[in-house]
């Protein structure tokens, strides 16, 4: 005997909340428009087979309105009309042109146009009923739709499937979401299975349900939960200037820092940044430097301009170096969003809370840039020569945070290489790091080198 069992019925899938978006997708198929099409511009729906499925659940739950409030032609909902082809009636315009009834009336060309050419008895019924289907799904609208709100739950204005991601991720309604989206960055990297198509969709569905939030400028920074992106912990920040604006300052078209300068300059610089890229150009020595310096810069120039009103290079103050010291040292959260390039939503000069190793990195470079600064006139003096530029002071903090290998450790190294059993990788590890400790490169340049980059030099010159 064999026992049959029974497969577990799909999960049910309906509209749980009826908006705008949903009678306009349906006038518009109404309309002879692509289903397709038109559920990818009001629905956020990708997929053809998706498509169709949306469009029946939006019939179905239209239809239920419709019944519950008595309307008897129910059934016009999700109707499709077939209509006249193209071809055997011109165009309205075309018709008044080709008659010269420019100076007609609408309701005059209108009238001659049936006259010309008037319907068979089939294509005005259809004409009709495709009029009474509008008429019915614009009452219906008028009293079933509702408007989104930011305050609404995802799961009544997404997919079953996409909701349930949301609200895994922990977006909950749908300004979570668009806060989320605001942000920028890969901000649907915390999404089970979505990938940037999908994210595309979800964000201009979310358009589509909040019109009116997308079109109004998103801050670029959650300030429920940063109130300052540079605010020190001692005192609050003297500068009121939205920070929307911080990230538009990386164009270099709209780098106001600095106008005013010195008449000896020996820069010919006329602005803040024109000197700071004058300083780069001169000093930095490849294009991981160039990266490092410029953006160390940066972050002083903005912090001027958005914490010390406005404050240019040439007004600093020993007070100002004291304070952009504290501040590196307090750097708020949260920081820049992954893979958010400069000038673009979620993008903040620091992506987190900087390390000793890092702050010191940052006051001396920036101590390097005043103290060249100053040999080329543009600056009368140099602040940075009052105050401590030190930081991490403490001996132990020094080795924990240090990088490099004592003369001690290096020998234990390779001693404990020397003690292995012959072999090709031992003698290219032991190369590795007499090379490395004889010449200094960097991890990216010893990476990144290859054999034409070695070159015979005569003893005593550079290497």
């Amino acid at each position: 005997m064999t026992a049959l069992t029974s497969s577990p019925a799909p999960c049910a899938r309906f509209v749980r909340r009826l908006g705008p978006h949903h009678f306009a997708h349906l006038r518009a198929v109404a309309e002879g428009l692509d289903l397709a099409e038109c559920a990818r511009r009001y629905l956020g729906i990708e997929h053809g087979h998706e498509a169709v499925t949306a469009h029946q659940e939006a019939i179905d739950a239209v239809r239920s309105v419709a019944r519950r409030r008595g309307e008897t032609a129910w059934r016009l909902v999700g109707l499709r009309i077939q209509t006249l082809s193209a071809g055997q009636r011109p165009p309205l315009d075309d018709f008044a042109a080709a008659h010269g009834l420019e100076g007609f009336s609408e309701a005059e060309v209108l009238t001659l146009y049936e006259e010309a050419y008037p319907l068979e008895r089939k294509a005005a019924r259809s004409q009709r009923l495709r009029q009474r289907q509008l008429e019915l799904l614009r009452r219906l609208e008028g009293l079933a739709a509702e408007t989104p709100q930011p305050t609404d739950l995802v799961a009544g204005w997404f997919d079953e499937t996409t909701a349930q991601r949301l609200i895994t991720a922990g977006i909950l309604t749908l300004g979570a979401l668009g806060s989320h989206i605001a942000a920028g960055g890969v901000w649907w990297r915390q999404l089970p299975a979505i990938g940037v198509a999908k994210a595309g969709r979800i964000a201009r569905h979310l358009a589509t349900l909040l019109p009116h939030e997308a079109a109004m400028p998103k801050p670029l920074f959650s300030l429920s939960a940063t109130p300052s992106l540079f605010r020190a912990p001692a005192a609050s920040s003297p500068g009121s200037t939205s920070m929307s604006n911080a990230l538009v300052l990386q164009d270099d078209s709209h780098l106001p820092f600095g106008r005013s300068q010195p008449s000896a300059s020996l820069l010919g610089a006329s602005s803040d940044l024109e000197a700071v890229q004058r300083w780069v150009q001169a000093r930095a020595g490849s294009p991981a430097t160039v990266k490092v310096y410029q953006r160390e810069a940066a972050r002083l120039l903005l912090w001027l301009q958005y914490e010390r009103g406005a404050t240019t290079l040439t007004r600093m103050q020993r007070n100002d170096c004291s304070a952009f010291m504290a501040f590196l040292e307090h750097i708020p959260k949260p920081g820049s969003r992954a893979r958010a390039a400069p000038g673009t939503p979620g993008w903040a000069p620091f992506r987190g809370a900087l390390s000793h190793a890092s702050c010191r990195q940052s006051i001396t470079i920036i101590a390097s840039l005043f103290a060249w600064l100053q040999s080329a006139q543009y600056l009368s003096a140099n602040p940075w020569l009052l105050v401590n530029a030190k930081s991490g002071d403490d001996p132990a903090r020094k080795v924990l945070d240090s990088k490099a290998l004592s003369e001690a450790a290096m020998m234990e190294v390779l001693r404990f290489v020397e003690a292995q059993a012959p072999s090709p990788s031992r003698a290219r590890i032991r190369f590795i790091l007499l090379f490395v400790e004889a010449v200094g490169l960097r991890s990216a340049e010893l990476l990144a080198a290859t054999l034409a980059d070695l070159r015979l030099v005569p003893e005593g010159g550079g290497s």
